[in-house]
């Protein structure tokens, strides 16, 4: 009887010993952003430094200019030459909504999701991305953090836009990434069930823009957990590429969606 009472004390107290250390290990909110030029963004803005917001990122700029975090996180602003995507946005709406994010962009101009970003193809993009994911996540686990997968924010399909073959499958390829996604990031032993999909449309001013956007507009309807936003009301500087002002604003828009999506369906509050 008194070994069994002892087993019970270990048992009780080792509860207690997890429980707590739980409770004191800090929770991060993580948003993923991927897509091609318009996710890397192709305006500049001046320091905008949001150090409450962790920023793990491997893009590309302009003539070339390959940006990365060297596989770690730094405090979000824009990058040493000035160039910004929707993350600026994003991460200033979101903590003003009491959410501590720790943003993970991956993404690389004229890329196309039939080829560059397609799972089954083993794509390049697609390969980097769960490369740099796997990396930017254990990174956080390194610090301590208790991971909260909260949303995948998509911006790209012009590169698929402009070939009517590519567009053709483009909800196909769409929904199989969205999969991919998701039993990539549950076999590296994440919980995605409060993770949530938001996507950019395209401008309706494309080649096959009307067949990329209903891809996009559908494949977000039929999710749960799914939404999408229209850009066609903004701004850009050469008719392709989001304004230094349009950026900020999708990235609210992101934001924004995730932020009302996540209402809907009733996910954990934001850690405060």
């Amino acid at each position: 009887m008194k070994t069994s009472f002892h087993l019970k004390l270990v048992v009780a107290f080792s509860f207690l010993m997890l429980a707590e250390s739980l409770a004191s290990t800090p929770a991060i909110d993580v948003f993923f952003l991927a897509g091609q030029s318009n996710a890397s963004g192709r305006a500049t803005i001046a320091s905008e430094a949001l150090p409450e917001v962790l920023y793990y990122y491997h893009t590309d700029g302009p003539a070339q200019r390959h940006s990365n975090s060297d596989s770690r996180f730094t405090e979000l602003n824009a990058l040493p030459n000035n160039y910004f995507g929707p993350e600026i946005g994003i991460g200033r709406e979101l903590r003003r909504k009491n959410y501590t994010p720790a943003i993970i962009k991956i993404s690389k101009g004229g890329t196309s999701l039939a080829n560059d970003w397609n799972p089954q193809k083993k794509g390049e993009c697609w390969q980097t991305w769960t490369q740099e994911a796997s990396k930017a996540l254990q990174a956080l686990s390194a610090q301590g953090y208790q991971i909260r997968l909260r949303g995948f924010f998509w911006m790209q399909g012009e590169s698929d836009a402009n070939i009517k073959g590519r567009a053709a499958k483009y909800k196909n390829n769409f929904q199989a990434f969205i999969t991919s996604v998701t039993q990539f990031l549950t076999t590296e032993g994440y919980q995605t069930d409060q993770m949530h999909f938001v996507t950019a449309l395209i401008r309706s001013d494309r080649k096959e823009a009307k067949t990329i956007r209903a891809a996009q507009k559908e494949t977000m309807d039929t999710m749960p957990n799914g939404d999408w936003f229209d850009t066609d009301d903004l701004t850009t500087i050469d008719g392709t590429h989001y304004d230094s002002e349009s950026l900020q604003i999708i990235g609210a828009r992101f934001a924004d969606t995730f932020i009302k999506l996540s209402e809907q369906v009733h996910i954990a509050a934001p850690h405060q």
